[in-house]
């Protein structure tokens, strides 16, 4: 007589391959903290612009550092042209609105057109600050690097005639694609002895600024 034999279920143990991912795990720890341990004291030498003192009562010339190539970016000029000979006061701020943007205004890289906000401070009193709107004009690029150093460059030609007595120049430096533009612009400047510096940002266009903070907002004025 036969008997039947009971065959038994296969379990499978994992207690080999867990203590294997462990010891995985705790060697890939070890190198991390390592390696950290060793590079904490290395010093990567970076390029990078070097802001520079300027005396006080000079004026900066703005240029814009931007997708590789720079640009003139003279809002100064634009807003005395857009004042004229109006006296700057809270009834004449939209008039010199009016004036700049019949105007027309424009540096050869940039647009400008302008307006004015009035908030009210309480029941009885509101100032007027004036804004200006920048925008650029289109298909006008700007210069590289390399255009930079050729004779027929405006832009060196607009640095060279910039007078260190009066002016320094303001570099805007929008991204690291721009940074041979702003290190070619530069060295231009300071072998023409114009003091310089910098100022990282995005430099989105268009952008609507608000001259306030500096004597600019005009007010308060009570409520006719």
């Amino acid at each position: 007589m036969n008997r039947k034999t009971k065959k038994k279920e296969f379990e499978p143990n994992f207690e080999s391959l867990s203590d294997v991912l462990t010891c995985s795990v705790g060697v890939m720890l070890f190198v991390v903290i390592f390696a950290v341990i060793e590079t904490r004291g290395i010093h990567i030498a970076i390029s990078a612009p070097i802001e520079e003192e300027v005396e006080k009562g000079t004026i900066s010339k703005t240029f814009i550092c931007k997708d590789g190539r720079i640009k003139f970016y003279d809002n100064t000029s634009a807003i005395t042209a857009a004042i004229g000979n109006f006296t700057f006061n809270y009834q004449n701020i939209p008039k010199i609105v009016d004036q700049g943007n019949q105007l027309n205004i424009s540096d050869g890289y940039y647009n400008y057109s302008f307006d004015f906000i009035e908030p009210r401070l309480d029941d009885f009193y509101s100032y007027r600050a004036l804004q200006y709107i920048v925008s650029e004009r289109r298909y006008v690029l700007g210069e590289s690097s390399e255009e930079l150093l050729q004779d027929s460059s405006k832009i060196a030609s607009l640095i060279k005639e910039i007078s260190k007595e009066k002016y320094w120049i303001l570099f805007g430096l929008a991204d690291g694609e721009s940074l041979e533009v702003f290190k070619t612009a530069r060295k231009i400047a300071r072998e023409q002895k114009i003091p310089t510096g910098w100022l990282p940002g995005e430099w989105k266009f268009p952008r609507t600024i608000t001259l306030d903070g500096t004597g600019i907002i005009v007010g308060p004025q009570q409520n006719n």
